[in-house]
């Protein structure tokens, strides 16, 4: 929902200043990325269930469809009215505290949506940017140790002290959405010997049971020369003087910030090969 209300602000003010390359961009990101691709994932184990918390997911959903053929409606007229008739079949109803779109039988008569800026979650956006990135190191790691999309395996996940309590709550979600068990989670997990690796300024998630001595060095080392590589780039930056004068101060520590975890992700990469042999 904080997504959906930022999303229909930006769109706003596209249209206001004629920016329709920005208007539709934005569009696409918003409904491919973060509806189809992660939020309609994510509600699947849930929409279903009875009780309040599956009417809640299938609320949301149907409103957050709603106002996304609102908002394609100029750029794409007749495939969302035919959408909007289809999705007023089996949610006639559709609304929640802080965007409510009044109802209406023809799209393209419809109210262009309104949203209360109440909604608008900045922390909720950062937890789930957090659970995407560990739930995408997942099946990254899955992936390149072939590991069969239908086998539950167990991990573990290193991370620092205060994101235990921001990550913990999400770890059904990330369970259901690469199909593993979540063993362990907090700053002192060790890696098992047996476990394939992957690290990220985040954290480090250990694959249990998967480790392939030869695939992993390979992988590894692959890894470790993009980071480097990354790391030699963001030092450069930052020993520029004219850059670091010259460039507004946010940037410049984002930058920082970014060297920062970026070295500590270059150091454990470099301690997982060690370990390898």
């Amino acid at each position: 929902l904080s997504r959906t209300a930022r999303t229909i602000e930006e769109v706003n003010t596209a249209l206001e200043n004629y920016d329709f390359h920005n208007y539709a961009g934005r569009l696409y990101q918003f409904v491919w990325n973060d509806v189809c691709d992660w939020y309609i994932e994510a509600v699947k184990p849930t929409i279903g269930a009875p009780g309040a918390s599956g009417a809640r997911s299938r609320q949301v959903l149907a409103v957050v469809l709603d106002v996304s053929l609102r908002m394609l409606h100029p750029s794409m007229p007749f495939i969302t009215e035919q959408l909007w008739e289809s999705l007023g079949a089996v949610a006639p109803k559709r609304g929640v505290r802080g965007l409510d779109p009044m109802e209406n039988e023809l799209l393209v008569t419809a109210e262009w949506p309104k949203v209360d800026r109440a909604l608008v979650d900045l922390q909720a956006e950062e937890n789930f940017e957090r659970m995407r990135t560990l739930v995408t190191m997942i099946r990254e790691v899955r992936t390149a140790n072939k590991v069969p999309p239908r086998e539950t395996v167990d991990v573990s996940v290193k991370l620092a002290k205060e994101l235990v309590g921001l990550v913990g709550p999400q770890q059904g979600l990330i369970e259901s959405l690469t199909n593993v068990k979540v063993v362990a989670i907090g700053p002192e997990i060790q890696k098992p010997n047996d476990a394939a690796v992957i690290v990220r300024p985040l954290a480090e998630v250990f694959l249990h049971n998967q480790l392939d001595a030869d695939a992993e060095k390979t992988r590894l080392t692959k890894h470790l020369a993009e980071v480097s590589g990354q790391v030699k780039n963001l030092e450069g930056r930052l020993s520029n003087e004219k850059y670091t004068s010259k460039a507004p101060a946010h940037l410049v520590q984002e930058s920082r910030d970014k060297l920062a975890g970026m070295i500590r992700e270059r150091d454990a990469v470099k301690k997982q090969l060690e370990e390898l042999g």
